[in-house]
């Protein structure tokens, strides 16, 4: 009797932070013929993963490249944060992927983001209504509405990503300054609910296996699922928690305590992630847990 073949599991931006991990969690796990698209950046070596090769950018290509590989699942985790990507990669990229997935029935897992909230008072749930004051936000919430048009996406929403093994994209601008030996300063009043890697690649896994975006409902709230960890922590506050695994002195890192006149930067992005957990099973665990861990191995 031959043996069906494993569902075909399609991750783009399978090179940055959370790609990579998803991939290699993917393909541990047997249950998914993994690809991975690539742009700019080569796969790792040994990564024992299809690579395939995708400009989001190039809006027609990208659906005939995706539409070629006959989805089950994409997860698209492919972003940019520069002012000239926004658009073209964030929203068109996202245009090509949804085109894509209706073509081929597939089950969308759209990476979104906090920032699709202003700020204004934290705690967001699902039901709360998204205002984004950065051009990033903004850019992805247009992505999130655009992914919503195909009826079998789940829109998921983390906060900032992190792993104390690896240096996250959010820690960029610490580590330079101290490379420079100047002290980063780091806002004490803008609080975010910091997101584990692996413990997001879980649940990506699990809603990859059973997502049925039909149980969490018809209306486009109904079909997101907030992804913050369980602490909520200023940004100074996450520094100073990362410094052991960085080799930096936390007192080099000093505070900002109220914002700029005129600063458009979000307060209070935290999360209510509680629904996540009910659907999944994976609990997105807090700050402290994870940085406690003694070790700190993939999810099983």
């Amino acid at each position: 009797m031959t043996r069906a073949a494993p569902p075909a599991l399609v991750v783009t931006g399978a090179t940055g932070f959370l790609g990579r991990t998803l991939v290699a969690r993917a393909h541990e796990s047997g249950r998914f013929r993994v690809l991975g698209t690539v742009h700019r950046s080569a796969p790792p070596e040994g990564a024992e993963w299809e690579a395939i090769p995708l400009d989001l950018c190039r809006e027609e290509a990208a659906e005939r490249i995706l539409g070629n590989l006959s989805p089950s699942v994409v997860v698209h985790a492919a972003y940019g944060k520069e002012p000239d990507a926004l658009h073209p990669v964030i929203v068109e990229g996202t245009r090509a992927v949804v085109r894509a997935c209706k073509k081929s029935g597939a089950l969308l897992l759209h990476l979104s983001t906090d920032l699709v909230f202003g700020g204004g008072r934290g705690r967001y749930r699902e039901t709360d209504l998204p205002d984004p004051v950065l051009p990033y936000g903004e850019a992805k919430l247009e992505a999130e509405r655009i992914a919503l048009h195909h009826e079998r996406t789940i829109v998921v929403r983390p906060s900032l990503l992190y792993d104390p093994l690896e240096p996250a994209p959010c820690e960029e601008f610490v580590l330079r300054a101290l490379a420079r030996e100047r002290r980063p300063k780091l806002h004490t009043w803008e609080k975010r609910s910091p997101t584990f890697r692996e413990d997001l690649v879980a649940a990506l896994l699990v809603l990859a296996e059973t997502g049925n975006p039909s149980l969490l409902g018809k209306d486009e709230g109904g079909r997101v699922l907030h992804a913050g960890g369980a602490t909520d922590l200023d940004r100074h506050a996450f520094a100073v928690a990362l410094a052991p695994f960085r080799s930096y002195d936390a007192e080099l890192l000093d505070r900002d305590e109220a914002p700029r006149e005129g600063d458009p930067r979000p307060a209070d992005c935290t999360l209510v992630s509680d629904r996540l957990q009910s659907v999944t099973g994976i609990r997105l665990r807090g700050v402290p847990e994870v940085v406690a861990l003694p070790r700190i191995p993939p999810r099983d």
